[in-house]
């Protein structure tokens, strides 16, 4: 019973990662508050689990910026005086007109927006904080195979599209900007997902090639080549071609912005897991440039327009640094408090000086965007998190074992899907936002500190190792 219930948790959290992208690439707002009721139910549920199975309540500090994060957001629709708005964030003033007498409003241009947007991201809080109390592989695995069907399903929608053997009702005709690949309206969108599930499919393919390697250490060169290719090799084909075909949607979806991302990602971060010396502490970097190379050159070989295809600029492309800088002169008159949480969309065009005729949904950058709709206080929370987690998983590379290789796989989807947020839109789609808590869920829970209370976790997976 105690093994049923996690089980059908998981079950349950591999199938919102397999439906989270169809609606759109979960654009649709419509999605949001069913996905946020669904974090919030298997967040509670397992933190019961926890609470059952430790006997106490189960709680990572490492949260705690999170959740002060998600508490600003709650403040900003609580009803201030309007001069004490008026001070915090000077901007409000023309949005909300006062009318020659004192008022009452919220810091949130728009609250009802953030209301919804702010129930969504606590049915992340608590998934998050469930995760962490949880065992550390079944998120990498839930992600290893989300993204691998999503990335078939794309190649598949891809290489049939215009033949009038496959209609997908979330397939359509939009301008090239938006060019729709797979099940995402958005490249850029796609790209995101596929970078977080790309690092849990190589945690997962890490921890296995080290557990083979460990049972081979005794054999020579022969007899370990014999060993890694016979019978038991098939467990590390899933992850292994899982991976391949990621790599290849990303470059193939035409997104510059993620596969940059991910290819600085795959060449920076495992250099600085291995323990090899000299040369050796190299070979991940090699490995990973002729995996790059590959996946590059297969993309150009189909009917996508691929990364390679897009190197020389574009005019919308080159829309990017007048959003950026529009969207922080737009800072500078909300620079406590923000906009509001989703409320970009509907403040931006009192500063859009610049073609006219397109609107701007979200700022084309994750990290610009957060400082716009939450202010330096949300966006210091967010900082503070990374910092503790950076902190958290510094520590933890002193520990041997399967564990931290999950770890160096999960700490690549997460340096991708940061560098990703300097140049495009992706943590913002409530599908990815779903995809990278179950990264960080993992992360956390396997970099649980040897002392205190997640001591029990560290040595319980290790000893299972």
């Amino acid at each position: 019973m105690k093994a049923l219930v996690p089980g059908v948790l998981y079950g349950l959290l591999l199938i919102m990662a397999l439906c989270s992208p169809l609606p759109m690439g979960s654009v649709n707002t419509e999605w949001s508050m069913p996905l946020a009721a669904m974090c919030m139910l298997l967040g509670v549920g397992m933190l019961a689990v926890a609470i059952v199975r430790d006997g106490r309540r189960a709680w990572t500090p490492v949260l705690l910026p999170l959740a002060l994060f998600v508490l600003w957001s709650a403040v900003q629709l609580v009803p201030l005086p309007m001069t004490v708005v008026a001070l915090v964030s000077p901007g409000r003033a023309a949005i909300v007109p006062a009318g020659g007498e004192v008022g009452f409003a919220t810091l949130s241009a728009y609250p009802g927006v953030t209301f919804e947007t702010l129930l969504l991201h606590f049915g992340l809080l608590l998934l998050l904080a469930g995760l962490a109390t949880m065992p550390s592989r079944a998120p990498f695995r839930i992600l290893a195979i989300a993204g691998s069907l999503h990335a078939v399903l794309a190649v598949v929608l891809l290489e049939t599209r215009g033949t009038d053997s496959l209609h997908v009702f979330w397939l359509y005709d939009l301008p090239e900007v938006l060019t729709p690949f797979g099940t995402f309206v958005n490249k850029n969108h796609f790209g995101g997902f596929m970078i977080i599930c790309s690092g849990a499919a190589l945690g997962v393919l890490f921890r296995r090639w080290g557990h083979a390697l460990s049972r081979v250490e005794d054999l020579g060169w022969r007899g370990r080549f014999t060993a890694l290719t016979g019978r038991g090799s098939f467990r590390l084909f899933g992850p292994g071609i899982g991976l391949l075909l990621m790599l290849l949607t990303i470059f193939a979806s035409g997104s510059r912005g993620a596969a940059l991302a991910m290819g600085l990602a795959l060449v920076v971060v495992p250099p600085l897991f291995s323990r090899g010396r000299g040369l050796r502490k190299l070979w991940p970097v090699a490995a990973t440039v002729v995996l790059i190379c590959g996946a590059a050159f297969a993309a150009t070989l189909g009917r996508s327009t691929s990364v390679l295809e897009r190197l020389s600029p574009e005019g919308n492309y080159l829309n990017r640094p007048r959003l950026w800088k529009e969207s922080l002169r737009m800072t500078t008159e909300f620079p406590v408090s923000g906009v509001g949480l989703g409320a970009f969309y509907y403040v931006f065009p009192r500063y859009q000086s610049f073609a006219p005729d397109r609107e701007f949904t979200h700022a084309e950058g994750d990290w610009i965007q957060t400082i716009a709709e939450t202010g330096v206080v949300g966006a210091g929370a967010l900082l503070l998190f990374g910092i503790l987690l950076l902190r958290r998983i510094i520590r933890h590379l002193r520990l041997s074992g399967r564990n931290r290789r999950l770890l160096a796989g999960g700490v690549i989807g997460l340096v991708g899907i940061w560098l990703h947020g300097f140049l495009d839109i992706s943590l913002h789609m409530p599908s990815n936002m779903f995809a990278a808590t179950l990264l960080l869920g993992g992360l956390i829970s396997c970099s649980a500190s040897p002392r205190g209370r997640d001591g029990e976790l560290v040595r319980r997976e290790l000893e299972s190792d």
